[in-house]
């Protein structure tokens, strides 16, 4: 992806990235997080009409850094089971108990 592109969807279509990096770890052997998503058998179900759905649902342009999260990380990325969450938030869930 060009310069241009991406600065374009970073400033008007976050939600096309957010769709892009999760499809890469799941799909995408030499993505940097693979191991951890596709490699352990994560799908990656979402179409791009989707995550627009979901990102507007969860009013994921208000938030300051906005993470795609799966709800229960025992199952992929499918429609009812991601929400966007604040980063840090995400970051964190799964050491808290």
């Amino acid at each position: 992806m060009n310069a241009t592109k991406y600065k374009f969807l970073k400033e008007n279509q976050k939600w096309v990235l957010h769709w892009r990096w999760a499809k890469d770890r799941c799909t995408r052997v030499n993505a940097r997080n693979y191991d951890n998503y596709g490699g352990k058998g994560v799908k990656f179900l979402l179409t791009l009409r989707q995550i627009h759905i979901i990102w507007f649902r969860d009013k994921a342009y208000l938030l300051k850094q906005a993470s795609l999260d799966r709800i229960d990380n025992n199952i992929g990325y499918e429609f009812f089971n991601c929400r966007f969450i604040e980063h840090n938030f995400n970051c964190g869930k799964d050491k808290v108990k």
